[in-house]
C-alpha cells in the first residue's frame, strides 16, 4: 500500500526529533486516513492515528483516540470507525512505526529518526531535515487539532 508522507526532524545532538510528521492515504476525495506524531509541547510528542471528512477541502470532521477534533463529540476509534479506515490507519501506523527508533517511543515517549532512515530525508535549513509530500490546509489543521506545534512552510 502507498502512502503520502510529510515528516520534519529537527537535529539535537546526534539525535534526529520529529516536529511532525503525517502519514495518509485518501481513499475518496472527501476522506484522509493516516496517522500523525510531532512535538506538542512541554517535552511531550503526539502520536495518533485518524480519520478525517472533508467537504471541498475543508475539515468537517477528525476521528481521532476518544473524540472528534472538529466537533468535540465523543467516540471510540477503534469501535465506531468503518473497518476498512482501520486497517488503513494501522497501515499508516506502521509505516511511521519504520521511520522512528521505537524503542525510544516506547521507553521515553520521544520521536526520534530511525537510524536507517536518515538517508531518507533531505535537509531543508541548517539542522531541519525533511520528507516532502503533496500538503493542503486540511492537513495543517489536522497537526493543530492534535497540538503539533510545527508543520511545513507551504
Amino acid at each position: 500500500m502507498d502512502f503520502n508522507h510529510n515528516s520534519g526532524w529537527e537535529r539535537r545532538g546526534r539525535d534526529l526529533i520529529c516536529r511532525w510528521a503525517v502519514i495518509w492515504s485518501e481513499p475518496s476525495q472527501e476522506k484522509l486516513v493516516g496517522v500523525v506524531a510531532g512535538y506538542v509541547g512541554g517535552g511531550a510528542y503526539a502520536l495518533e492515528e485518524f480519520v478525517c471528512l472533508l467537504s471541498n477541502g475543508a475539515l468537517l470532521h477528525c476521528f481521532s483516540d476518544l473524540d472528534d477534533k472538529v466537533t468535540g463529540r465523543e467516540i471510540d476509534f477503534f469501535e465506531d470507525m468503518a473497518k476498512e479506515d482501520l486497517k488503513i490507519s494501522a497501515a499508516t501506523h506502521d509505516e511511521l512505526a519504520s521511520w522512528i527508533n521505537f524503542d525510544e517511543w516506547n521507553n521515553g515517549d520521544r520521536l526520534i529518526l530511525a537510524n536507517a532512515r536518515e538517508g531518507d530525508l533531505v535537509e531543508v535549513e541548517k539542522g531541519l531535515y525533511a520528507r516532502t509530500g503533496p500538503w493542503s490546509g486540511a492537513l495543517s489543521e489536522v497537526l493543530s487539532l492534535h497540538g503539533i506545534t510545527a508543520r511545513p512552510a507551504a
